[in-house]
């Protein structure tokens, strides 16, 4: 019976110790989770410098499920659906899923004969959720109507309209520029070098391929003759930027600064309406950077224009002098009478 009673003690002791043990891993456990979970925390302010992680809302404005996010603890990232379509609606590449839309890829604009790509239109689809970019474009010669180095007298209502000549016999591309409207009387800035005896002056303004560079442009020059052969037009008759020979590169364009940092190249020209004088105008808007002025350019740097001036017509604007008014004073005198 003693032996027994001792055997009973034995057990009571080790399962009390066993008890322990298992009590001391618990919370041994627990607070090893603890000490994890707040590492981990610190570590996720470590890697944003402190500053809990966000999404970006700035393009939200534009989505239907738009939400306050002041209370949210954490706000799921939208998906945005962006397709590129040219002109005609067609789709251009593949349809991008992305986080943010300056994460978009830009597709290639479609080349257009007689025109210039501009810019990706925004414009956003509530119904289907998507972001279309739609290529814009403009013409590679546009009329100039508003104020620059011509002051017009009255607002000009001339346009032009470009349409590229499909001729075999052509070896650089070729455009036809056909002006009409009205042009009215306008007087010259002291950067147009035209005649004072020329009262109307029409103004383009032609723009490069988008693929010129700047070291091409380098290289650029501009010519200008009668389009009949029969015909002349004088220099003073004409003029644009670049009719200094003196002049190269940059200092041919009228394109503003920024605009020039971005590429885009456009030079106006003036011409008087008064004759009415067709012109040809070649513009070679530049050559490989290395060429010299004994370098002909290129036939991809050439483009030739055939401006027509037929259906222009001039403002009369001329103002007639009043007749002078007989006074009582000044009675008119019988020149038949001694």
């Amino acid at each position: 019976m003693k032996k027994e009673q001792e055997i009973g003690k034995e057990d009571n002791k080790k399962a009390i110790i066993i008890l322990s043990i298992a009590i001391v891993v618990v919370l041994g456990l627990i607070i090893l989770t603890a000490l994890l979970s707040k590492n981990e925390e610190e570590k996720k302010l470590d890697d944003n410098n402190g500053t809990p992680v966000k999404i970006d809302l700035k393009d939200k404005d534009l989505s239907t499920e738009t939400k306050e996010a002041s209370n949210v603890k954490q706000v799921s990232s939208k998906i945005y659906v962006v397709k590129y379509l040219d002109i005609d609606g067609e789709q251009l590449g593949k349809t991008q899923r992305i986080s943010s839309l300056e994460d978009r890829v830009n597709e290639k604009a479609p080349r257009i004969d007689g025109m210039r790509f501009v810019e990706w239109i925004q414009k956003y689809d509530e119904n289907e959720d998507v972001y279309y970019f739609i290529a814009s474009y403009r013409q590679n010669v546009e009329a100039v109507t508003e104020e620059i180095k011509v002051t017009h007298k009255t607002p000009p209502t001339y346009s032009a309209t470009v349409t590229p000549v499909d001729n075999e016999n052509a070896d650089k591309p070729t455009y036809d520029v056909d002006i009409e409207g009205e042009v009215p009387e306008a007087e010259l800035g002291e950067d147009v070098s035209i005649s004072e005896e020329y009262a109307h002056i029409l103004v383009l303004r032609f723009y490069a391929p988008e693929d010129v560079t700047k070291e091409q442009i380098e290289n650029m020059k501009v010519t200008v003759h009668a389009t009949n052969p029969n015909e002349t037009i004088n220099e003073d008759q004409y003029s644009y930027n670049g009719e200094d020979t003196n002049k190269s590169g940059r200092e041919l364009l009228d394109s503003t600064d920024e605009e020039y940092e971005n590429g885009v190249f456009y030079f106006d020209y003036y011409q008087e309406t008064d004759t009415g004088t067709n012109t040809t105008i070649e513009v070679y808007w530049g050559n490989d950077p290395d060429a010299n002025e004994t370098t002909e350019p290129k036939d991809e740097y050439v483009e030739v224009y055939n401006v027509n001036i037929d259906n222009v017509t001039n403002s009369q604007e001329t103002e007639e002098k009043p007749a002078e008014e007989l006074t009582p004073e000044e009675p008119q005198e019988d020149q038949g009478q001694e």
